[in-house]
């Protein structure tokens, strides 16, 4: 596997090889290695490569550059996790342009755990922070342990992660630049504390920047991370409008808090509800009976209808049985269906009373 990193690394490396051409590189080839051992002629064959993406994939150099990034990560301490390897969080998976490769200090452990993505607005107000806290307390006092997304800006981000340590949750900040610092520099303090209960994690290689469009692609990690992202505080523009608008690519739940109409700060939240784009909450209670946490107790289907079902009916229940919800691409990948027939069966389950379709095509047992 340490081979393979290398190689996922070096990969990453090729300009204009995004995440998305590099999963269908690996796919394609079976490894990351293998593409690098391939001809010049088998790559510029390819879909999307061209001669000279596929004279820089057989360059050495870009070799090195992967080795200095391992050797950097090695001096630093930093894990880097491969997409193929278990322990690569497996709803952010999901996404097809989710990254190859992650970088990171601290532990990411998502079983057994609510995680909840929470973004808005850098110049949030009072209002804004109160919501989010009120939100992890209220979440707390019910007795649910969380791991709380987000992205380590000042405003809205920075409440999420102080409020989630405050009450002993882990958290995890997606930062948009290497790990070789930490921006902003006034939340450095706020990232060893992070690191201890919870992790920093990246996409990108230790010396890159915290430039602006780096920040687009940081949300969709952000986005892809949880099944369910709160958007606390935002006008009409801003990257916490980007991070819903993912979410809700990634067919994930996706609420805000309202504000008031004349409130230039909850604009976006507010158009995100008008649009249906997000459920509006304004309490934990809110989110708990749209997710049915406080609800849902999956009760064993009687064995005189199991053996009623067809095939892909008991495959479908066998998949949500351990599961609080699934979505349909979950489902799709977990059952083996294709996607042109798992409607029906979907369907007949459905009529039948064994499960409950849920906003964002998700499923769960009733």
């Amino acid at each position: 596997m340490e081979k393979e990193i290398l190689y996922a690394i070096a990969l990453n490396f090729v300009p204009k090889i995004g995440p998305t051409i590099a999963r269908k590189l690996i796919d394609h080839f079976g490894s990351a290695e293998t593409i690098f051992e391939q001809k010049t002629k088998e790559l510029r064959q390819l879909s999307g490569i061209g001669p000279v993406l596929a004279g820089t994939l057989i360059n050495n150099q870009i070799l090195k550059l992967a080795e200095q990034e391992i050797a950097f990560c090695e001096k630093h301490k930093i894990d880097i996790t491969y997409y193929k390897d278990e322990k690569f969080p497996k709803l952010l998976n999901e996404c097809e342009d989710a990254p190859t490769v992650l970088f990171s200090k601290g532990t990411i452990n998502l079983k057994n755990k609510k995680v909840i993505s929470i973004v808005g607005t850098r110049k949030a107000s009072d209002y804004g922070k109160s919501q989010c806290e009120r939100l992890i307390r209220d979440l707390t006092e019910k007795g649910y342990k969380l791991v709380v997304v987000s992205g380590l800006a000042i405003g809205i981000d920075g409440c999420a992660h102080k409020t989630a340590l405050k009450y002993g949750h882990e958290t995890i900040a997606v930062v948009a630049h290497g790990l070789k610092e930490i921006y902003p520099a006034t939340h450095r303090k706020l990232a060893t504390e992070i690191i201890n209960q919870g992790a920093i994690i990246t996409e990108f290689f230790s010396d890159t920047r915290p430039e602006a469009f780096n920040f687009v692609r940081r949300n969709r990690v952000i986005a892809g991370l949880s099944p369910i992202t709160v958007v606390a505080e935002s006008p009409l523009k801003g990257g916490s409008m980007i991070t819903a608008s993912l979410a809700n690519s990634y067919n994930r739940d996706v609420f805000a808090f309202p504000g008031k109409s004349t409130d230039t700060n909850s604009g976006g939240c507010n158009m995100l509800i008008k649009s249906n784009r997000a459920a509006l909450i304004d309490s934990a209670d809110d989110l708990e009976a749209f997710m049915g946490w406080h609800t849902h107790n999956p009760k064993p289907i009687q064995a005189k209808l199991f053996k009623n079902l067809s095939d892909d009916e008991k495959e479908i229940i066998k998949q949500l049985t351990d599961q609080e919800k699934l979505n349909l691409n979950s489902l799709v990948k977990l059952t083996k269906i294709p996607i042109n027939k798992i409607s029906f069966p979907l369907i007949n389950l459905e009529m039948e009373g064994i499960i409950k379709s849920l906003p964002g095509n998700f499923f769960r047992l009733v």
